[in-house]
């Protein structure tokens, strides 16, 4: 400043100015070291989880429950398949493919799934309800019975579990009824036509399957796959696990 311009400077504002502009720039270093800790955390995170296999599995296995809540199927079986690979101690992943497979009527694919399961691990309601599911599809309705009753014992709250028993039940009383009709046509009574026409119709039931869809026990999808997540509570609806698959073909 020019020795007549002192009268009229302002140290204190010029004090506080510089406090000020000094304060700021603190601000602004310690807003961009906390931004190079965040962000160094999370790729610590990363790495870590890149090196975890479960946790890889997971993060496939939430993949999947949304492709099947998207009705992408294909692309669910794939994902819980590579998650089944990272993880295959985990049964929810099984048990969430095997209610995709069940969405697709692969009945074989969903049956094995859930035995794969329920060998991890028997007490997870989902699983035993989705196997017999499949039991019903592939005609095996007292194999089917044999998981419902158990679900039923263990459950007793569960409705869903009670209405699904109640469907199986039905079919087998018409299994039943239709093999006596047959055994009490199958007698010397009546024209050798008659006789004939009979003997045909034995064979047709005894060649075919049980056919659960077409006697009015379609297979109840489930509405989401279980984020199933871990908990195997009876009512869970997921794939969680079957974090999103009700109890049948959706997925945990």
């Amino acid at each position: 400043l020019e020795y007549d311009q002192w009268d009229e400077f302002d140290a204190d504002a010029e004090i506080a100015r510089v406090e000020r502009e000094e304060q700021e720039m603190e601000a602004e270093r310690h807003r961009q070291k906390l931004e190079r800790e965040k962000a160094e955390r999370a790729a610590r995170a990363a790495a870590a989880e890149e090196a975890d296999p479960k946790a890889r599995a997971e993060k496939l296995k939430n993949k999947g429950n949304s492709a099947f809540r998207d009705n992408e199927l294909d692309r669910a079986m794939e994902l819980y398949t590579e998650a089944i690979q990272l993880d295959p101690r985990n049964h929810i992943l099984f048990s969430n493919r095997a209610a995709c497979a069940l969405r697709m009527k692969k009945w074989s694919t969903a049956l094995h799934d859930t035995n794969k399961a329920l060998g991890l691990d028997p007490e997870f309601a989902k699983s035993r309800m989705r196997r017999a599911q499949a039991y019903t599809a592939l005609g095996d309705l007292e194999a089917a019975l044999q998981d419902l009753d158990i679900l039923v014992e263990k459950h007793p709250m569960d409705v869903s579990f009670a209405r699904e028993r109640e469907k199986v039940q039905a079919l087998l009383r018409t299994q039943a009824r239709q093999k006596n009709s047959a055994s009490a046509g199958g007698g010397s009574t009546g024209t050798p036509e008659q006789r004939r026409r009979t003997k045909v119709k034995i064979q047709e039931v005894r060649a075919q399957p049980a056919q659960p869809e077409s006697s009015g026990a379609k297979i109840e999808e489930i509405s989401q796959v279980e984020a199933e997540e871990a908990s195997s509570h009876p009512s869970a609806g997921n794939p969680s696990g079957d974090s999103n698959p009700s109890h049948g073909s959706s997925s945990s």
